[in-house]
């Protein structure tokens, strides 16, 4: 699996398959050994279906980076996007997508949004069904595909959306998020959100002693 390449996504549908297969699961959380949870899941499931039917995914606006799903890009899945040659040599093909358009994903979903959601089991079953397995297979060769898939499929299916509940922290222009402080977990809990991200093993042991 590589950064920044389809292979993320594929990963991602591999683990929703998994999960999915067990009736007895009702909801996904997509999340990595860097993400905390701030509360228990049982209480984020009391708390979620408290809002009905929403799926927990970020969604925003950014037609500076429109230009990824307008061209595929044959190398973004190789492992080498961030290498200094394969950098310059994306420039050339953001060039050619800000200016033509030369895949078939429609306008009218594009958005983007951070790779890391929350999905009750209606829109899995949704996003694993046939049209959209045909859908997703579009975004094969598109860079950063994972920050576009599953939030254009809940444009495309209509689903009703909050934010993904997750504090994630960006220092100024940094394409990675910073591992957080015990200071800034304590204010993401205060602040009701579900998860933090990026937090370090030692600030995951504290917090959770502070919390026990």
């Amino acid at each position: 699996m590589h950064w920044g390449g389809f292979s993320q996504v594929r990963a991602t549908l591999t683990l929703l398959e998994h999960a999915f297969s067990n009736p007895d699961n009702q909801y996904f959380h997509l999340i990595s050994g860097d993400c905390l949870p701030l509360i228990s899941f049982e209480e984020m499931s009391d708390i979620w279906d408290g809002y009905g039917d929403v799926a927990c995914i970020e969604i925003m606006d950014r037609p500076d980076i429109y230009w990824r799903l307008n061209i595929k890009v044959p190398f973004s899945d190789n492992g080498n996007l961030r290498k200094p040659f394969f950098r310059c040599l994306n420039k050339f093909y953001k060039f050619l997508g800000s200016i033509y358009k030369f895949t078939c994903l429609p306008k009218k979903y594009y958005c983007y949004g951070s790779q890391w959601f929350s999905l009750k089991r209606s829109h899995v079953a949704i996003v694993l069904n046939d049209d959209n397995r045909e859908f997703i297979n579009n975004f094969v060769n598109i860079s950063c595909a994972d920050e576009h898939v599953f939030q254009m499929i809940s444009i495309k299916e209509n689903f009703r959306t909050i934010g993904n509940q997750r504090f994630i922290n960006f220092e100024k222009k940094s394409n990675s998020p910073s591992f957080l402080s015990l200071e800034q977990l304590n204010l993401a809990k205060s602040n009701n959100f579900w998860f933090a991200r990026k937090v370090n093993i030692f600030n995951k042991e504290r917090f959770e002693r502070e919390r026990n």
